[in-house]
């Protein structure tokens, strides 16, 4: 909004699918947006489950993978790798992206823990042609590896 010369504004009030945030653009041009609580009831994401658990299992290719669920505005399903770079993200990502029970298509993250308090995440976004690259994310804003216990 600010490169395109809409608002020179430091705070920007935005409505969203997920509901109303707030924008501060920083003195260095990055943009921090507090995305509030995260949900992990399946129903908000829409994800199909028995119910709200830690980990949900998940049929894929022939493989039952054990998922983190959470909406932050949008959804998102979280699968713990041993290595970011190395994780079959082209493969499975795309068949969680449109996994049936997942009847709005999901973002998928492929979670590395780095230490008690770093993560490194890949990821696929359901809008997006191929895997994003790999990136160190502090664990407090992850939230699925961090409540859940990841």
């Amino acid at each position: 909004m600010r490169d395109q010369r809409l608002t020179h504004k430091h705070e920007i009030h935005v409505e969203t699918a997920g509901g109303p945030l707030v924008l501060n653009v920083q003195h260095d041009g990055m943009v921090r947006v507090d995305m509030g609580r995260p949900r992990f009831n399946p129903a908000t994401l829409p994800f199909e489950a028995p119910g709200d658990q830690p980990l949900h299992e998940v049929e894929v290719d022939g493989e039952t993978l054990q998922l983190g669920v959470v909406s932050m505005g949008n959804p998102h399903a979280v699968l713990q790798v041993e290595n970011v770079d190395s994780a079959p993200v082209e493969r499975l990502g795309p068949l969680l992206e449109s996994h049936p029970r997942f009847p709005k298509r999901v973002n998928v993250g492929f979670m590395q823990v780095v230490s008690p308090s770093e993560i490194r995440l890949r990821g696929l976004s359901a809008a997006a042609v191929k895997p994003l690259p790999a990136a160190p994310v502090p664990v407090r804003r992850w939230p699925v590896g961090f409540v859940r216990g990841f």
